[in-house]
């Protein structure tokens, strides 16, 4: 969980959460205890949540909850000994719980502090199911920030009269660019290092960048006509472009209209143009150039065939100086010719895919790598949510000399994700790193994946039994 102000209705998500995803806990309820439904027989051990006490801190809050864990009978000869083994599992319920708030975990992050130690209180045969369990106060310090910001209110203050309740209030109304901002007391605007600040005695002021140096320099992407409405790629009022040495702002949306035209565009100073994220891959000139690894010279002084059956120096060619010429040393035709289809080992591409769009968003060759940028993976768990994909997962073990490749596939379905969902992930679990987007260990794959046809380890990365199958003859246990 990330830094935010935490609710009230955050902490009961995640303690149900933590519910829905243990393995031994079937049923989550939370409020009055004698308003649950307790007659489901077949939703036991269950975890049940009522508050404690609200207490605002410096800095924080702490938020204190009744916790039990609790279990219905079950045929024993002995009910002594039926008591011990549910007390004992409930007793085990609560560690966990205890151990996911103090490790930051999955569902507490670090900022989550548990301010008392809980003491457990086992308790035999009440409720009106006559309940076994355990049952303790757990008090969680979470981080608030009170400024006054985040109150969703606005005040005027002053009115008519000796009371003040219905005079005209009067503020400082905070416009930026035109656009009406919030409603401030005090507006102060100081100056800065290169900034001067002129009241202009009409309600206006006047904002000078002055000085030297690198004051008035600025780096921006560089103007492009294709910035169009027909596109979806409109210039938008605050976007910046660099042009012919300075740097301009949009006042107005327009359709790439030059930005020397006053009406949409104004100077904000000498600048720099950003280099872009290259579109064509084999240019060679311009910006969308890419330098890669120098290739070896497709002649090496008319030694193209040549084979050598000596190498020396661990099979490099060295090079003459005095003869001008290579001598010695051995290398592959693909080093002469510096084609790629000389290579016998070429990679397969399944005949489905070969000619085909890696970076499509639809059909047979849609493939779902790394995600980039936030809204990459949002967009990702979205095509995922309520479908069945396939995860393919490559293993490679070398021994000795000798390489072995296989693969492992596995299908796995999500239930439909709810957008909420998907953001809460992205922002708290950060899978920039997860090709898919997603960790099937992970919050995510708790609550959305219903079903996996294969193996869960070769979803989180690594086909484990097919591994230990291959390695079983080395390994001597």
């Amino acid at each position: 969980m990330d830094s935010y102000n935490y609710s009230y209705n955050v902490l009961i998500n995640r303690l149900e959460a933590f519910a829905a995803g243990h393995f031994l806990i079937r049923r989550f309820t939370h409020g009055q205890i004698d308003l649950s439904d307790q007659l489901q027989d077949d939703q036991y051990p269950f975890m049940h949540v009522t508050p404690d006490t609200i207490e605002p801190i410096s800095g924080g809050m702490q938020f204190g909850f009744h916790i039990m864990f609790a279990d219905i009978p079950r045929d024993k000869e002995y009910k002594a000994e039926y008591q011990r083994e549910v007390i004992s599992d409930c007793i085990r319920l609560g560690q966990d719980l205890i151990a996911e708030v103090q490790n930051g975990l999955e569902l507490f992050g670090f900022n989550v502090q548990l301010v008392d130690k809980p003491v457990f209180e086992p308790f035999m045969e009440e409720q009106k199911n006559t309940v076994t369990g355990v049952a303790f106060t757990i008090k969680l310090e979470v981080p608030w920030d009170w400024s006054a910001c985040d109150i969703p209110a606005i005040w005027s203050i002053g009115g008519a009269g000796g009371s003040g309740g219905s005079g005209v209030g009067y503020g400082v109304l905070l416009r930026t660019n035109s656009i009406d901002n919030t409603v401030q007391n005090i507006l102060n605007l100081v100056d800065g290092t290169g900034i001067n600040i002129t009241d202009n005695g009409n309600g206006s002021v006047t904002i000078e960048a002055t000085g030297g140096g690198g004051g008035g320099e600025f780096v921006s992407t560089e103007y492009n006509t294709d910035h169009t409405t027909a596109t979806g790629n409109q210039y938008l009022v605050g976007d910046r472009v660099w042009y012919n040495g300075n740097v301009y702002r949009a006042t107005a949306n327009n359709d790439a209209i030059i930005p020397t035209n006053t009406s949409y565009w104004t100077l904000v100073g000498v600048g720099y143009r950003l280099r872009q994220t290259p579109v064509d891959w084999n240019a060679s000139t311009g910006d969308h150039q890419i330098l890669n690894k120098p290739t070896i010279p497709t002649e090496l002084n008319d030694l193209t065939d040549v084979q050598y059956s000596s190498p020396q120096q661990d099979d490099v060619l060295l090079f003459d100086t005095p003869s001008n010429e290579w001598q010695n040393g051995q290398l592959g035709a693909v080093a002469y010719s510096n084609d790629y289809n000389d290579l016998s080992n070429l990679p397969s591409i399944p005949a489905a895919q070969v000619n085909s769009d890696w970076n499509s968003a639809s059909g047979v060759s849609e493939i779902l790598n790394k995600p980039t940028s936030y809204d990459e993976a949002f967009e990702m768990l979205s095509s995922l949510s309520n479908k069945t994909h396939k995860v393919i997962t490559g293993v490679s073990i070398k021994i000795g000399e000798n390489y072995t490749n296989f693969i492992d596939e596995a299908l796995v379905n999500f239930d439909k994700l709810e957008p909420n969902e998907i953001d809460y992930y992205i922002k708290n679990h950060k899978p920039f790193d997860k090709a898919g987007s997603y960790g099937v260990q992970d919050f995510i794959g708790m609550m959305g994946i219903s079903k996996i046809e294969g193996s869960f380890y070769t979803v989180m990365g690594l086909p484990i039994h097919k591994v230990y199958t291959f390695l079983k003859p080395y390994i001597k246990l």
